[in-house]
C-alpha cells in the first residue's frame, strides 16, 4: 500500500492520529509545484499537503449518569428516566456548541522610555474553558423540560426550599442510610465523552472528556396569545456545567470508542424500513375477499425483508 509522504503517522504532540506534513509547502509561490520528485526521490504533491481541514459532527457518549436515577426505589422508573436522559444528552440536541481547544497566553510589558515600543514577557499560558451549550426543539408533552426540572429540583435544589428535595422521594434504603451521597456532585451530574471523527470515521480528530455535567436551566416555557402570528416551535438553549479535559490521552481513549462503532452497515439504506408490510384491513378492502375490518392471518400479509436487498 502506498502511503503518501505528506502523511505523518505520529505528530509532535504524541498523538497517533495521521496529519499532513507541512514541510512540502502550500500552493502559493512563484513556481507552484503541484507534483514532482524531490532530491531524495520521494514523490510529493503540494496540493495534497494543502488539503483544508473540515469539521465533522461530534459524537456524544454518556459514560456515567447522575446517581439520582439509581437512587429511586422504583427501579423501573429509574431506568425509564435514565434512558430518556441519555437521549437528552446525546441524540436529541439539534446542535452542541462550546467544546473547543484554544491555548492562549498573557504577557506583561515594560515600556521603552521615550518610544511606543515595549518589551513583552510571557506571564501565563492556559487553555480557555469549554462552555458547553446544547440546543433543543421540545417534544409533545415537554419531556425535555420536565426531566431536566426533575434533576435540578431533586438533585440540586428546590426553588422555594433552597435545599435538594431528594429525601422527599421514595429512595432505596442504601441511599437513605448513606444520605451524604445525595449531597455529592455525582448525584446530579453526568460524565460524557465527545469526539469528532475524520471524514471517513477512521480516526478521531478531536475529543473531549467532560465531568460534572449538569444543566444550568431547564429552558424557558412561555405561554402567550397573538392572533396575528404563526405558531412557533418551543426551543431551548441549555448551558451545562463541566470540567473538561482535551489532550492526546483523551483522543486515544476516544479512538477505542470509534473503533467499536460498526461501520460496515452504517448507511441509511441498510437500516430496516419503518413499514415493511401492508396492513390487514387494507388488504381486505382491496382484495374483496374478506369483509372490511376482518383480520387476515399474518402468513398472508405481504412482507419484504430489506436486508435481502443488500445481501445480508
Amino acid at each position: 500500500m502506498l502511503i503518501p509522504n505528506q502523511v505523518e503517522q505520529k505528530n509532535a504532540q504524541g498523538s497517533t492520529n495521521p496529519r499532513l506534513n507541512l514541510e512540502y509547502g502550500g500552493l502559493g509561490g512563484l513556481y507552484p509545484r503541484l507534483a514532482g520528485v524531490d532530491d531524495s526521490g520521494k514523490i510529493f504533491e503540494q496540493w495534497v499537503s494543502s488539503t483544508p481541514h473540515t469539521d465533522r459532527d461530534l459524537i456524544p457518549v454518556v459514560l456515567r449518569l447522575p446517581m439520582i436515577f439509581d437512587a429511586l426505589a422504583d427501579e423501573e422508573l429509574g431506568k425509564h428516566l435514565a434512558k430518556q436522559y441519555i437521549e437528552i444528552l446525546t441524540t436529541l440536541p439539534e446542535s452542541i456548541e462550546g467544546l473547543k481547544r484554544t491555548l492562549t497566553s498573557e504577557q506583561v510589558e515594560q515600556k521603552i522610555h521615550g518610544t511606543n515600543e515595549s518589551i513583552e514577557v510571557f506571564s501565563d499560558v492556559r487553555y480557555e474553558k469549554c462552555e458547553i451549550t446544547k440546543n433543543y426543539i421540545e417534544k409533545y408533552g415537554k419531556p425535555i423540560n420536565s426531566i431536566i426540572e426533575f434533576i435540578l429540583k431533586f438533585g440540586v435544589m428546590g426553588s422555594e426550599e433552597k435545599v435538594g428535595l431528594a429525601l422527599t422521594l421514595d429512595l432505596k434504603e442504601d441511599y437513605r442510610k448513606r444520605s451524604y451521597l445525595l449531597s455529592l456532585p455525582t448525584f446530579a451530574s453526568a460524565t460524557m465523552l465527545y469526539f469528532s471523527p475524520d471524514p471517513q470515521m477512521g480516526n478521531v480528530d478531536e475529543a473531549y472528556l467532560s465531568t460534572n455535567v449538569i444543566p444550568k436551566t431547564a429552558g424557558t416555557i412561555e405561554s402567550k396569545l397573538n392572533k396575528n402570528e404563526a405558531k412557533t416551535l418551543t426551543e431551548y438553549s441549555i448551558p451545562f456545567t463541566s470540567f473538561t479535559r482535551h489532550d492526546a490521552t483523551v483522543r486515544a481513549y476516544a479512538q477505542l470508542w470509534l473503533n467499536e462503532i460498526n461501520k460496515t452497515r452504517a448507511t441509511f439504506e441498510s437500516q430496516p424500513l419503518f413499514v415493511n408490510k401492508q396492513e390487514s384491513a387494507v388488504i381486505a378492502d382491496l382484495s374483496g375477499g374478506a369483509a372490511p375490518g376482518t383480520a387476515i392471518p399474518d402468513s398472508e400479509i405481504k412482507e419484504v425483508n430489506p436486508n435481502t436487498v443488500f445481501g445480508a
